[in-house]
């Protein structure tokens, strides 16, 4: 009974990656130069398990992403950022953009920014003297030597 379990939903799992990877092609081939889309979380770091989502970056105008949002899988969790939006964000040191700096998975840089994104957010990493850990973004400890 547990095998037949684990069966459905590793395949389960596989249609969420099918349908995931139809969406990623959609936006693209719908979108093209009107998005930039990172994978980020666990699905990027590499440890995730069956049950877990697909966490995406989406850079674009909000017109793209009000239509992205209707026709994306249930499972795909998307985070929007306008361009206009994005500078800000970036200043004010937004974690959901650090995290997808750091750990994450380029699907696709329609708008050809994501370099300059991933710059400034290490810019600020440094500035800022902070790190990613097991609990979130936390400041260093500094070594009295």
């Amino acid at each position: 009974m547990l095998k037949g379990f684990y069966r459905r939903l590793a395949e389960r799992s596989r249609r969420k990656d099918r349908s995931f990877e139809e969406f990623i092609e959609y936006v693209k081939a719908t979108y093209g130069d009107a998005v930039t889309l990172v994978l980020f979380g666990s699905r990027a770091r590499g440890d995730c398990n069956m049950l877990s989502d697909y966490d995406v970056l989406v850079i674009c105008r909000v017109e793209v992403y009000d239509k992205l949002r209707s026709v994306k899988p249930a499972w795909v969790q998307l985070f929007h950022y306008s361009q206009e939006r994005l500078d800000r964000a970036i200043e004010l040191f937004d974690t959901i953009i650090a995290d997808a700096a750091v750990e994450g998975a380029l699907l696709h840089d329609g708008l050809g920014l994501w370099n300059m994104v991933r710059d400034r957010i290490f810019e600020e990493i440094r500035r800022r003297g902070v790190e990613k850990t097991g609990i979130g973004w936390v400041k260093k400890k500094e070594n009295n030597v």
